[in-house]
């Protein structure tokens, strides 16, 4: 579930509030100068989650990763649109066709919505098969048979600052030279 302002707001007043309990800044992280300066104000801990969607070790939809490298942040949106199994919570995704038929039918509540209660794929596994519903909050896991654009393609606006795929061992080691240059330059 996603904040309406930016973590740079956010952080600095939840800091200020909280004082002595730890806090862990998430939200539109992508790279080692951020981790660096949120570090610097008083995060304990950062938390990335679109950064490492794009990557060879993730277990998510191919489609999904793709869809990281070559969207924008203009291209995401906070929206409370897919919402069965957890309403009332916006989330932050990648603009799809399902998102624009919502949004073209301006946006209509849950209960109203084109196509509520069809099923837009399964996920099967040895013992059974999971009918997925329309508007769901089930990630694009690979497993999944059936309209991918149908799915939430969960992005924060990090996406501005990734174009690759990269193994968890190289992001992870680019995040670290990232956050060691920063502090050296600060020096």
């Amino acid at each position: 579930v996603k904040a309406e302002t930016s973590l740079s707001v956010n952080l600095k007043d939840t800091l200020l509030e909280l004082k002595s309990i730890p806090v862990i800044a998430a939200g539109g992280i992508s790279n080692g100068t951020q981790i660096a300066q949120y570090l610097e104000w008083g995060a304990k801990a950062v938390s990335i989650g679109t950064r490492f969607v794009a990557s060879y070790e993730a277990h998510a939809l191919q489609t999904y990763k793709e869809r990281i490298l070559s969207s924008g942040a203009s291209d995401t949106v906070l929206t409370n649109l897919y919402d069965v199994g957890w309403p009332d919570a916006k989330h932050r995704v990648i603009r799809t066709k399902c998102y624009d038929s919502w949004e073209s039918a301006g946006r209509p509540k849950p209960g109203e919505r084109d196509g509520e209660n069809d099923m837009i794929g399964v996920i099967r596994t040895e013992a059974n098969t999971l009918e997925i519903p329309r508007y769901t909050v089930y990630p694009p896991l690979p497993e999944f048979e059936g309209d991918e654009d149908e799915l939430p393609f969960y992005a924060g606006t990090s996406v501005d600052g990734i174009s690759r795929i990269f193994s968890v061992e190289n992001i992870m080691k680019n995040l670290v030279e990232e956050i060691k240059l920063t502090i050296n330059r600060k020096k």
